[in-house]
């Protein structure tokens, strides 16, 4: 006979035994079943298609505007403009200039421009501007005259930075001489006589004819002979205290005199 009896229900610790194991593989199934999900499918983001195009679209937009402006023949050079002068031949600055027309605008060396055009004696600065029409436009400031040098026969222009730029066969009206050993930009002599020309109110401007330095504290001016019909002498020192020496030297001028020293403001004197 089996261990089952004829119900075929096992022994009592038996079942038992078999209810428990079923009752736990049955937990663990339920268990089971609420703790584990089926993985999910991965799907595709196209989220960067739209910045990938815009960015071909850029790229696209940056080569073109390149090309337009530095190979292409749209904004080429095509005229040269002088503006400025007065003295200088417009021809001639535009053979110094040596634009390469044709080239693009932005291709075009302008600073080397500029500087073969201040290299011309009578050029103080010249400055190079280029237009969407291709037109090249040179603005040129030429130097201005404040005095002249006689050398023999020649009269030598000089402007204010004491640089001899040009000479002429006759001196401008209203220029006085300049009269140093040695003309130049960096003689010291030569900076302090145009210092003081230069700083001098208009009244007494226009009666200098002549202006002298044995140093740069020993500046003299000749004037005209004035209302006395005699020439007169100043003797102005150095280049300090400028309106004070004019503002003492105004009422000195009116007084009989030949020799007006004014080199010390607080002790001026005449002779």
């Amino acid at each position: 006979m089996s261990r089952a009896d004829r119900t075929g229900r096992l022994p009592c610790d038996e079942q038992q035994g078999w209810d428990a194991q079923r009752a736990t593989a049955g937990s663990d199934g339920a268990a089971a079943g609420r703790h584990v999900a089926r993985p999910a499918t991965p799907r595709p983001s196209w989220r960067w298609l739209p910045w990938f195009a815009g960015g071909l679209t850029v790229l696209a937009l940056v080569g073109g505007l390149a090309w337009v402006l530095l190979a292409s023949s749209l904004f080429d050079a095509r005229a040269v403009q002088v503006v400025g002068v007065q003295e200088l031949p417009t021809d001639v600055v535009r053979t110094v200039a040596a634009v390469p027309l044709g080239t693009p605008m932005l291709r075009l060396d302008t600073g080397a421009i500029e500087a073969r055009v201040a290299a011309l004696p009578r050029v103080a600065s010249a400055q190079v501007r280029c237009s969407l029409d291709g037109t090249v436009q040179i603005a040129v400031t030429e130097r201005t005259p404040v005095a002249v040098v006689r050398r023999g026969s020649a009269v030598h222009l000089i402007d204010a930075t004491g640089t001899d730029y040009a000479d002429v066969s006759n001196a401008p009206p209203g220029l006085p001489e300049l009269q140093v050993p040695k003309v130049g930009p960096r003689d010291a002599r030569t900076v302090a006589a145009l210092r003081v020309l230069t700083g001098l109110p208009g009244w007494l401007r226009v009666q200098v004819r002549s202006i002298t330095a044995t140093s740069p504290a020993d500046v003299v001016l000749q004037l005209d002979n004035g209302r006395a019909g005699r020439a007169r002498e100043v003797r102005w020192g150095d280049t300090g205290q400028a309106d004070r020496k004019a503002a003492v030297l105004g009422p000195l001028l009116t007084q009989p005199g030949r020799i007006y020293d004014v080199s010390s403001p607080a002790l001026p004197t005449i002779a």
